[in-house]
């Protein structure tokens, strides 16, 4: 994940700040993960909605913050990994250190407007799938053990 070229302010574990301009003295908005139920999709009711350009984060290692531009409810039958309808995303993952992404670099820059935060067993493996081929820009991580086989489909 592209990161802004100052370092990022110290976070204590299980929080992340949002920014909203391009610099990590400007208004931010903070989120700890102790504040909000894990699996369940959450929108930002600030002025941070649709308005941040860099995040910092410390989360411990096993939990993931998924960021997504749009706001939506989990569709029926589905688990809160079903990014259906979440249009733009970006995965937060945690090394139980304080990390920081730029949102310009990713294509997010004003458009979180929504969150959720499984842990999950990254021993299991992930799968990243990229909007375009060669592009770093937009991805989403697919974590195996969010998405029960009972979920796909054979062929």
């Amino acid at each position: 994940m592209p990161a802004p070229s100052a370092p990022a302010p110290q976070l204590s574990s299980g929080s992340v700040a949002l920014f909203r301009d391009d610099n990590w003295s400007s208004q931010r908005f903070d989120l700890s993960t102790g504040d909000f139920v894990p699996n369940q999709r959450q929108r930002l009711q600030s002025f941070t909605f649709d308005q941040a350009t860099f995040v910092a984060f410390n989360l411990p290692v096993g939990t993931v913050m998924s960021l997504m531009d749009n706001v939506t409810s989990v569709p029926a039958g589905k688990t809160v990994a079903d990014l259906s309808g979440c249009g733009r995303c970006v995965d937060l993952v945690g090394t139980g250190k304080t990390e920081a992404v730029d949102l310009r670099a990713v294509n997010m820059n004003d458009c979180v407007s929504s969150f959720f935060w499984p842990e999950v067993d990254l021993n299991l493996g992930a799968i990243e799938l990229f909007d375009d081929a060669g592009s770093f820009a937009s991805s989403t991580t697919v974590n195996i053990d969010s998405t029960p086989l009972s979920n796909t489909k054979a062929a």
